[in-house]
């Protein structure tokens, strides 16, 4: 039983090892590209119509980064805490205002307002 247990957590401890370490986000001037699981993923610029974040997470703490690619389908970054998706969709938004002649205008993230 020890055994069982103790060989599950090794393959656990690979399986998010692979997934923290096999994912990495590149932005270069043709296109973005999303490596998941050591695979390299490629979408053109003109492909991308918006980033938004989507509440499609099994982890209610986490937020899912997606991509509106054109025909209406859809490419999901990932999953990350809050501020990191946040930063993500808006880092992505910036490039692809400025990369995209097909992208969607959407409005800016809402900021906090501090009346101290």
């Amino acid at each position: 039983m020890n055994l069982v247990a103790g060989l599950i957590m090794v393959a656990m401890f690979f399986w998010d090892g692979a997934r923290v370490w096999g994912w990495k986000l590149e932005i270069t001037p043709s296109s973005l590209r999303v490596r998941r699981f050591f695979r390299w993923a490629d979408f053109p610029w003109e492909r991308i119509r918006s980033v938004r974040i989507t509440e499609e997470s099994r982890d209610r703490r986490r937020e899912v980064v997606a991509l509106t690619l054109m025909g209406n389908s859809t490419e999901a970054l990932g999953a990350f805490d809050p501020p990191f998706a946040r930063n993500l969709r808006d880092r992505l938004r910036a490039e692809l205002a400025n990369r995209s002649p097909y992208a969607e205008q959407s409005e800016p993230a809402r900021e906090l307002v501090s009346t101290r």
